[in-house]
């Protein structure tokens, strides 16, 4: 009776350690998913708010507001991101604008079309969290339809965070911080900086590995 009490003890025992080892077998499986490497199709939408002449930092209301110092936009984007396994990538997109300049500046509204490139730095967390940083610089655009034709555009995208799935296929990001951002160019008033601030949505699937 004895022998049959300590069989059942020991057959316990390793029932035990074999689940335990099988599930930090799985758990590291899980986090080696996490790891990104190849091209991601993006599909994501934007709303902005351009202050020509900046924002108050504390409550972020365009400065001069109520002269109708500012537009609003919305605009969808589409593209493919690349993502090296040293931490860096870059992105290919084309955005479909529509501008909406308060009434009180008497400018009317337009659409545009921008194409644009830039690269970008990302950090992944063992939880599936990411961060995404654009190169300061590296963006490059141009306005190739609409009320912009023409013009070449340098004031690339914000900072994102997110999620990676566990199979490393899906991405969601959103903009991280919220927080104005200056814009280089002829946009100021009154010897002011203009600034944006942009709202992004961005849905990033995994179509294949690098070449």
């Amino acid at each position: 009776m004895k022998r049959n009490i300590k069989k059942i003890a020991l057959l316990i025992i390793i029932t035990v350690i074999s689940t335990v080892m099988s599930v930090a077998t799985v758990t590291a499986k899980s986090q080696d998913h996490r790891a990104i490497r190849g091209q991601y199709a993006s599909s994501g939408m934007v709303t902005g708010m351009i202050a020509f002449c900046g924002f108050d930092q504390d409550t972020l209301i365009p400065i001069y507001a109520e002269y109708g110092m500012y537009a609003l936009n919305s605009s969808q984007a589409n593209g493919q991101c690349t993502f090296q396994d040293d931490n860096t990538g870059n992105c290919s997109d084309s955005l479909a604008f529509i501008f909406m300049p308060n009434q009180l500046l008497s400018l009317p509204p337009c659409a545009a079309e921008l194409t644009g490139s830039y690269k970008f730095t990302y950090s992944l967390n063992p939880d599936g969290s990411i961060f995404i940083t654009p190169d300061p610089g590296s963006f490059i655009g141009t306005w190739i339809s609409g009320c912009l034709k023409g013009t070449p555009e340098v004031n690339g995208p914000p900072s994102f965070r997110g999620y990676v799935s566990p199979d490393s296929k899906v991405i969601t990001l959103t903009t991280y911080p919220i927080t104005p951002v200056n814009l280089t160019g002829d946009h100021g008033c009154f010897g002011l900086t203009a600034q944006k601030i942009e709202v992004q949505s961005i849905l990033l699937i995994w179509q294949h590995d690098i070449k």
